[in-house]
């Protein structure tokens, strides 16, 4: 469920980039930004690369009448962040996918089969939300994972099951 919705989003994200800069390499790569060493990843340059961290569940009842069946009938709901990092050599383009990018995203805020040919199976719904960060997260965030900042968002997203 999870793999499915950050893929999701990297293909579609992907596919929106390469029409709007009419490029034909691949744009984005949801990849972590370092490896264990601390090594920046030689796939990620020049790409929009989508890291997620902090998944937490949340739980939401489905129409229950009988008390007993509660747990029979929770939904599992999937919150995480996701870093968009426009790492690209030259910062001018990197500001540039990273504004497409966005806007790309604040047009599509929820994904679902309605919206989305290609939507997975078994989730109802993809939504994402731009989070305001602050210097202080920003701090946390890049020095957690042991990478150095280059122009990025983060987003919160939410995944609803079937």
């Amino acid at each position: 469920m999870i793999h499915e919705a950050v893929q999701f989003i990297d293909s579609n994200l992907n596919d929106f980039l390469k029409a709007q800069f009419s490029i034909d390499e691949n744009t984005t790569i949801a990849n972590n930004l370092v490896d264990i060493d601390g090594k920046a990843f030689p796939e990620n340059i020049n790409k929009v690369v989508l890291t997620l961290f902090n998944l937490y569940q949340e739980n939401f009842l489905k129409n229950v009448e009988e008390p007993d069946k509660i747990n029979q009938n929770r939904k599992k709901n999937f919150s995480f962040y996701l870093l968009l990092s426009s790492n690209f050599i030259d910062y001018s383009v990197a500001l540039q996918f990273l504004n497409t990018a966005h806007s790309y995203l604040e047009a599509n805020v929820i994904f679902n089969e309605a919206t989305s040919p290609n939507f997975p199976l078994g989730l109802s719904n993809i939504e994402l939300y731009l989070h305001n960060t602050t210097f202080e997260e920003l701090y946390y965030i890049w020095t957690t994972l042991g990478a150095k900042y280059v122009p990025s968002a983060v987003y919160k997203v939410r995944i609803m099951d079937t």
